[in-house]
């Protein structure tokens, strides 16, 4: 958005201003609220990408040959699922739910997966 001086000075140099692309535009964030949840089955879970370096380390950790769903990774007993829109890790018996790959760049995010699947693994020993 360029302000009325701005829009006067590019009409004195004769530039004429471009439109901003949309795939330079930053996208809405989404919040768990956002997310769609169907009464039935509730909340839409996605399965973790196989091939992701993350997943791989945990798939090397558990040493688990891995199970892949639409809605979730199985690893063992533990049962892996991403929900979009989600700001944090969470373990409710075997069950991982984590948000999309792409957020678990942060070392908070991260460290709360570690301290997830370190809860799991204490309870199985």
């Amino acid at each position: 958005m360029i302000n009325s001086s701005q829009r006067q000075l590019l009409q004195l140099l004769a530039i004429q201003p471009l439109q901003l692309k949309s795939c330079f535009q930053p996208e809405p964030e989404t919040t768990p609220a956002d997310v769609v949840a169907d009464t039935a089955t509730g909340p839409t879970l996605l399965c973790p990408q196989e091939n992701h370096p993350l997943v791989q380390d945990v798939v090397y950790l558990l040493r688990q040959q891995p199970d892949t769903t639409p809605q979730g990774l199985q690893l063992g007993s533990l049962y892996w699922s991403i929900l979009p829109g989600s700001t944090e890790c969470t373990l409710s018996g075997h069950q991982l739910i984590s948000p999309e790959l792409s957020y678990l760049t942060s070392s908070a995010l991260k460290r709360q997966l570690w301290a997830c699947l370190s809860h799991y693994l204490d309870a199985n020993d």
